[in-house]
């Protein structure tokens, strides 16, 4: 936390986690392969495109850098069976 609050311009004012729990490396496998899809995903013109047209004029952010410095992925963690699934 300390370190995203020494290098950005704007401070965290939340939690980032409060609750440890445990994962099996097979689902901490399955979940970072599919943040990393969509990240993938977010990272080509054609989404580039696609996320120009919906923000509006008025709204969009001075020398933007063509990516964002950060990407946040939030899974919903289900059941199925005996597995845990995101």
């Amino acid at each position: 936390m300390r370190c995203v609050n020494e290098t950005e311009k704007w401070p965290a004012d939340f939690r980032i986690s409060e609750t440890p729990i445990f994962l099996t490396r097979e689902f901490t496998d399955q979940v970072t392969r599919a943040a990393n899809e969509i990240v993938a995903l977010t990272r080509t013109p054609e989404f580039a495109k696609h996320a120009a047209s919906a923000v509006p004029k008025e709204l969009e952010v001075p020398n933007e850098s063509g990516h964002p410095n950060f990407h946040v992925v939030d899974f919903a963690i289900c059941t199925e069976g005996n597995r845990l699934v995101p």
